[in-house]
């Protein structure tokens, strides 16, 4: 039986995958023993589905439209960089996004309705952030990196608007994965950018 290593994200437009690229750079210098993810790369994982059978993508299909129907298109602010699971041990390095819990409510449910229709997704509470790298080296980092992840321009680093979800497969490669977008569903409403959060 044919299997992809499937997952459904949020894409991001090319000039913000570029933006975050040039503007977060300097945490390259200061966490070298990280493997980051690529500019075309960077996406909002919603559910990880992993291997899954192609001969079942209409039934899959189906799951996912069904989902998305009712939630309409938003505005994430991105800002702030923070470290997966804690800065004692750091694994993944990430970039928050502010959404007004749209975003977790959409995950909840494609995780229902995939569930339902017999796929097993990954059962993780979803936290959303974009995930920027991956640290290779365990270990307390140096103080410096963490330090750099309290850049004061990382606080605001602009905005995603969040109008179509996308059914990514993933090809695993010696350089890194490679993914191919197998299908999108555009979300309902115009776009509305949230009110900032009060202090």
């Amino acid at each position: 039986m044919e299997t992809a290593r499937l997952f459904v994200a949020i894409e991001l437009p090319e000039g913000l995958r570029h933006d975050l690229d040039r503007r977060l750079r300097p945490l390259r210098q200061a966490w070298p023993g990280t493997r980051w993810v690529q500019p075309e790369a960077l996406h909002v994982t919603l559910l990880f589905l992993g291997e899954t059978p192609l001969e079942r993508r209409g039934d899959l299909d189906d799951a996912i439209g069904q989902a998305c129907r009712g939630h309409g298109a938003c505005v994430c602010r991105l800002g702030g960089v923070g470290v997966f699971p804690d800065a004692r041990r750091p694994a993944v390095l990430w970039v928050g996004l502010d959404d007004g819990g749209a975003l977790g409510r959409l995950a909840d449910d494609l995780r229902r309705g995939a569930a339902r229709a017999g796929f097993a997704g990954d059962d993780r509470p979803f936290t959303p952030h974009l995930t920027l790298g991956r640290v290779r080296r365990p270990g307390r980092p140096a103080a410096a990196a963490l330090e750099a992840l309290q850049r004061p321009s990382y606080a605001d680093l602009g905005t995603l608007p969040i109008e179509q979800v996308s059914l990514v497969a993933s090809t695993l490669t010696p350089t890194g994965p490679r993914y191919t977008a197998l299908r999108r569903w555009p979300l309902g409403e115009p776009a509305v950018t949230p009110e900032p959060a009060r202090a």
